[in-house]
């Protein structure tokens, strides 16, 4: 089914946000403020070895495919992705040129991990563009839902999913934009283009985000797919329905927990998943596959798995899966 608030046909100026426009409370803040310091230094420090090359062929697709860490700015993997293709090149004077053909085709939120794509080329810059604009790439988002105690298995005790996850696959589709305090929210989806207040002169209105929750493995994990990339997307559908992400300290979720995370995982749902590293704290949402339409005439299939035609590429097992 389509989830949408239902909220009372009030007049008003604006339009109502699905939830209360509430402000993240103190504790939450204070560990925003630190999250934003840590990935400071943890950028700062970044080098290619720490962004795992998942897909690169330049030659024909003009696409450079990369695991971002967690917990660091996408700007921070930009700049470590054209300092290594700069390095590349004997020619010393080419650093700027080469700054100029690299470009980030989407972004991800500074804890999300995952799959990240860059163009090499103008050509490729703009075919990418308006594969993403149009809709025909692919995203898969794997992130870990609050719910109740866990088991020894890593499983959550008992019936702890709420209602709306019950009947699967879930589609959520509301409108989404800024409100008055300045914040991400959830508006119904019949207020997708109105107006909403702006400071600037940029215009404000509400927009249409759609998020499809397809499964949940071991009542922890849910398997999430984008028609449109709309800022905090994922974490705001999911809490708007009643499941924020563990570590989602601005939107409900609860603090993320470190562990071992020693258990390794088979292959579960076509994502191919290896160890990294243990989990910290964190918005756990990590993007598990990216699906893109390649620029030869598709009777080639470099990819790491996928159809003729597909580039599909599959990230590692984020940290925190711990099953």
């Amino acid at each position: 089914g389509v989830d949408e608030e239902a909220i009372p046909d009030i007049p008003t100026q604006w339009p109502r946000p699905c939830s209360p426009p509430s402000f993240p409370g103190e504790a939450a803040s204070v560990e925003e403020s630190a999250r934003a310091k840590r990935a400071q230094l943890k950028g700062a420090a970044l080098t290619m070895a720490d962004c795992k090359i998942l897909f690169q062929d330049r030659e024909h697709s003009g696409l450079v495919v990369v695991c971002k860490p967690s917990g660091v700015y996408v700007d921070d993997v930009l700049r470590v992705v054209v300092d290594f293709e700069f390095g590349k090149g004997n020619d010393a004077s080419s650093i700027h040129t080469t700054a100029q053909k690299i470009t980030m085709l989407h972004r991800l939120d500074r804890d999300t991990s995952g799959c990240l794509a860059f163009a090499t080329n103008k050509e490729a810059n703009t075919f990418y563009a308006h594969a993403f604009r149009d809709g025909k790439c692919g995203k898969t988002y794997v992130g870990e839902i609050c719910g109740g105690e866990r088991s020894g298995a890593g499983d959550v005790k008992g019936n702890a999913l709420p209602p709306r996850l019950t009947d699967l696959p879930r589609t959520v589709e509301t409108g989404h934009g800024r409100s008055k305090h300045g914040l991400w929210r959830v508006y119904p989806a019949r207020d997708v283009g109105r107006d909403l207040p702006s400071t600037t002169t940029k215009s404000n209105k509400v927009k249409r985000a759609h998020t499809v929750v397809q499964k949940i493995a071991h009542n922890r994990f849910a398997f999430i797919t984008l028609k449109t990339g709309r800022t905090h997307q994922i974490r705001l559908h999911m809490a708007h329905i009643g499941a924020p992400l563990v570590g989602d300290v601005k939107y409900g979720g609860d603090e993320a927990a470190g562990g071992n995370g020693e258990t390794t995982l088979g292959e579960v749902e076509r994502i191919s998943l290896t160890k990294e590293t243990k989990p910290g704290g964190g918005v756990r949402l990590h993007a598990a596959r990216l699906r893109l339409p390649r620029r030869d005439d598709g009777n080639k299939t470099d990819t790491v798995r996928g159809q003729r035609g597909v580039i599909d590429v599959i990230a590692p097992k984020p940290s925190w899966w711990d099953v």
